[in-house]
């Protein structure tokens, strides 16, 4: 591993994501939001995703990705991947961007396979699309829907400015989904006006090059063409 990479920015970057000691507020409680690794290769994440969990989310990959690192230097050889199992019925749509973009940076150095293991729903389903390597257990389902959001008493004026910034976050997130699928933007916009759940044997709709078959995931998909983050 060249020792540019041990020193790189991004590295530089993950110690501004390690809470001071004592936490911060509701920070304590971080222990506690289902997100859990075996020190080894392996992630499980069951968590609703919010700006917590992802803190937490973000300090487990990171020690994890430096271990890789740190043992692919030593024995000369490119990282083994880590592996990220997801179970969540997703939660706030800025965390899970910025989950999104994490997950693409670090695959820049480590490869990070996601594996759904039950459901991947709204925006879990960021965090899925993010692997290099995805996977989907038989029984597993994906579910996809347009953003949503509480306006409240607004004026027309309010309304309408909701309306614009509302359309740049929905074009984003389609922009990320067109990215590591093969839908076509059309197909996907009208997909996304309702709650729209894919099966394991439809997931082929959410995939963007199919490798075979695993004997235990109905579906392997390889994206390791466009690992760098598609701004």
């Amino acid at each position: 591993m060249p020792e540019e990479i041990v020193e790189s920015d991004l590295l530089k970057l993950l110690q501004c994501v390690t809470p001071p000691k004592g936490g911060i507020g509701g920070l304590e409680m971080i222990d506690n939001i289902p997100i859990n690794s075996d020190g080894d290769s392996n992630i499980y994440f069951s968590a609703e995703i919010d700006p917590i969990s992802m803190l937490k989310f973000q300090n487990v990959l990171k020690d994890l990705f430096k271990k890789h690192l740190e043992i692919a230097a030593t024995k000369n050889r490119d990282p083994e991947p880590i592996n990220l199992f997801i179970n969540s019925y997703g939660g706030e749509l800025y965390s899970a961007m910025h989950g999104y973009d994490f997950i693409r940076e670090i695959n820049y150095h480590v490869p990070v396979y996601t594996h759904i293991t039950g459901i991947a729903a709204s925006a879990a389903t960021l965090l899925s699309i993010a692997g290099c390597y995805r996977t989907i257990t038989p029984s597993s389902e994906i579910l996809i829907h347009e953003i949503r959001t509480f306006a409240g008493f607004q004026t027309y004026s309010e309304f309408y400015e909701e309306f614009n910034n509302l359309k740049k976050i929905e074009d984003l997130l389609v922009k990320r989904y067109l990215t590591h699928s093969n839908f076509k933007e059309k197909e996907l916009r009208e997909f996304l006006k309702r709650d729209s759940i894919l099966t394991a044997d439809e997931e082929r709709k959410f995939i963007k090059e199919k490798t075979g078959l695993s004997p235990h995931f109905s579906k392997v998909i390889e994206d390791r063409k466009s690992t760098r983050l598609n701004s």
